[in-house]
Formats: structure tokens, C-alpha cells, sequence
């Protein structure tokens, strides 16, 4: 069902909307937009659960992936708190959003569900063409240390392979929906589709599901969220090898290649001659093919639908490469002056004995001395 009458999609008075991502849909956009109108979003009889834009680490409790510099005793919390403020909504509506519920299987999403008010859930799925969601879901896995290079890595996963088992668990759309609607039932689930050509569609979508004054989403752009260029995405890779051939490993690496250095690489406006991250072609037409097996899968879920499913089938044509593929020096000297600073703040922590970099066996874990001298090794 295909349902443009946007007020015909209000929930009913005390239904928590819980909106599952998955990755690269929107999410980020959507999370700072409610959050940025959380007010507005009270004073309209709509509670916005969790007391920051996101509280990922509770999130990541729930579905059991917490990266490893994450407490538990901290995820838990969170979780435990939003929990709590759904249970006090009364009959007002409330919404929450995390791509990484979409993490969820089995007994988590029941767990999810029922701790999010159980026949009061409604299940929310944002869904993008699998073309596009594959060169931003790749760099995102740059970012957490891969260095398959981009054409290798979707041989791989288009074939079914294992490189980045999370990657179908969350854009397998057809089935992220089954496992959800076995717990609430579809008719407790909408799926909305982000359109590329219509960037007002998704928070006009959430607006009519919450009753909300059109106008009250804002989706604004947040550079800190961009994509890496493939100039960037290439000199994280060739520091990631560099670093892993001399360095202590996974834990090292997590402990420099920091969300706040990779942030402040981010902080820099890409030249509009800068290369993005390009697909070819043959992966274009893959993705066409594997999008028309999931819509079908999405048209006989019996969830109801907001947007045109054939945007998630429909070939596209591969895009000109821009002329500049050299890395700038300023992004270069950003990444690296984050980096020494990530390797300050090791050194001082280990000097007091209390580093934390990771879970493991325990929740507090010493940087061996190698990291240091991995660091320097690095360095030249």
C-alpha cells in the first residue's frame, strides 16, 4: 500500500513510535531535528525519548553492540531511562530513533518491543536505494578500521560474503522488516521511502505520523556527519595498514583513530572538484537486482507503505568520477594533528595508570608500551 494522504498516517494518542534506521537512511538528520525541536515537539503533546540527541551507548546495550571503549554499566543506564520515560508518557505519543535497533534479532527485538510499551510500539523502517546506501555504508566501515579497498569490498558483499556481516543484517530490507513485524505485526509497522529526489519527504512523513505542525522538522545539514571523499577514505586506509603492521592491534588503533579525530577531518568543506567514493557500474546493476527481490519481499510484508518502493529498484547509471583525486594538505594535517592528539591523551592516561580502551574481560585495560612506540613508528 502506497499512502500520500499524509493525515491519514497519524498514530493514535499514547502510541511510541519507534524508529529502527537502519544505517544511512536519514537517521542522523531525522535525530537532530527532533531533538533541536524537542520543545515544540512537547508543547504539540509528543515526548522525545532519551535526554540527548542520541543516546547511542544505550542503544548499543539493548541490541549488544557496544564498541569497545563503551561501559556497559553506562549503556544500561541509558537504555534503562528511556525505558522508564516511555512507561510515564500516559497518553501522549512518544518517539524514539537509532539506526542500531536495527541490529536487533530475536529475542532482543521482543525485549525492545515490550520495554517500549509492547502493543503501544509502532514500528517505524526508513529506507534508501541500495545504491546509495553502499559507497556511505563502506566509508562508514573505513572509519572503523577496514581496509579492503571499495571495489574489492562489493565484489564481496553483493556476492554474500562475510567481510562485514552486520552490513545485510541491517539493508537486507525485506527481512529487517520480517523480524520486526513477527513481533508487532505489520499492521504496527509503516516503512518510508527516502526518496533522493525529495528531501522534505522524511521529515514530513514523521510529522503526520505524530500529529506534528507541518514545518516543525527542520533537517539541516551537519558536516560533522559527511562522508569521506575517496581521497580521505584512502589516506585512513593506508594509515590503518601502517598502523596494524606496527602497532598492538585492534585496541591500539581504537585508541588513536578516535570519533573525535575522525570529526575533526570532517569539519573541512570538501571542493566541489574533490572525487567522492563511486560505484561502477556492474555493482549499480547488482543493486537494482537485489532491491527489486526486496521489494517484493516489503510488498507482501502487509506493512504499510509511505513513498514509491520502485525508487528502491530502479537502475541507476554510474556518475563521472571528479577531477581531483589527491588528497589536500589541510585534510592530511587535520587527521594527523588529531591523531597526536588522540596518542597525548593515551600517554597521559597511561602515565596515571588508568587507561580504558576497551571491554574484554574487564572494563579497564592498560595501553602496553608498544602503542607508543607504535605511534612514533607511524610517524616516520
Amino acid at each position: 500500500m502506497t499512502d500520500d494522504a499524509h493525515g491519514s498516517l497519524e498514530l493514535a494518542a499514547g502510541t511510541c513510535l519507534v524508529h529502527i534506521g537502519p544505517h544511512k537512511t536519514g537517521s542522523t538528520a531525522l535525530q537532530s531535528a527532533m531533538h533541536a525541536a524537542r520543545d515544540d515537539l512537547a508543547a504539540q503533546g509528543v515526548q522525545l525519548l532519551g535526554r540527548t540527541r542520541h543516546d547511542a551507548a544505550g542503544y548499543r546495550w539493548v541490541t549488544d553492540r557496544l564498541l569497545r571503549h563503551q561501559d556497559p554499566a553506562r549503556g544500561e543506564r541509558l537504555w534503562n531511562g528511556i525505558v522508564r520515560q516511555a512507561r510515564e508518557t500516559g497518553g501522549r505519543r512518544s518517539v524514539t530513533s537509532s539506526e542500531f535497533l536495527s541490529d536487533a534479532r530475536g529475542e532482543q527485538v521482543a525485549r525492545i518491543v515490550d520495554d517500549l510499551g509492547g502493543p503501544r510500539a509502532h514500528v517505524v523502517v526508513t529506507l534508501r536505494p541500495l545504491s546509495r546506501i553502499l559507497p556511505s555504508q563502506w566509508q562508514q566501515y573505513v572509519q572503523r578500521g577496514l581496509t579492503i579497498p571499495y571495489e574489492r569490498w562489493l565484489k564481496n558483499t553483493l556476492d554474500g560474503g562475510r567481510t562485514n556481516p552486520s552490513f545485510w543484517v541491517r539493508h537486507r530490507s525485506d527481512e529487517l522488516v520480517a523480524r520486526w513485524a513477527d513481533v508487532v505485526g505489520s499492521d504496527r509497522m509503516t516503512i518510508v521511502v527516502v526518496d533522493p529526489s525529495d528531501h522534505g519527504a522524511l521529515p514530513r512523513s514523521f510529522e503526520a505520523l505524530l500529529g506534528l505542525r507541518t514545518g516543525t522538522l527542520e533537517l539541516r545539514s551537519d558536516r560533522a556527519n559527511r562522508s569521506l571523499t575517496a581521497a580521505e577514505a584512502a589516506m585512513l586506509q593506508a594509515f590503518s595498514r601502517r598502523f596494524r603492521k606496527h602497532g598492538p592491534g585492534r585496541t591500539g588503533w581504537s585508541a588513536i583513530v578516535t570519533p573525535g579525530a575522525l570529526a575533526e577531518v570532517k569539519k573541512r568543506r570538501p571542493g566541489p572538484d574533490e572525487a567522492a567514493i563511486v560505484t561502477p557500474q556492474w555493482a549499480l546493476d547488482r543493486s537494482a537486482e537485489i532491491g527489486a527481490e526486496m521489494v517484493a519481499g516489503l510488498r507482501a510484508s502487509g506493512a504499510r507503505v509511505v513513498g514509491d518502493l520502485s525508487v528502491l529498484s530502479t537502475p541507476e547509471v554510474e556518475r563521472p568520477s571528479a577531477s581531483v583525486t589527491a588528497l589536500p594538505v589541510e585534510a592530511a594535517a587535520r587527521l594527523a594533528l588529531a591523531m597526536a592528539e588522540s596518542g597525548r591523551r593515551v600517554e597521559r592516561r597511561e602515565s596515571r595508570g588508568t587507561t580504558a580502551v576497551g571491554r574484554g574481560s574487564g572494563l579497564r585495560r592498560r595501553v602496553p608500551q608498544r602503542l607508543r612506540r607504535a605511534v612514533r613508528r607511524v610517524r616516520g
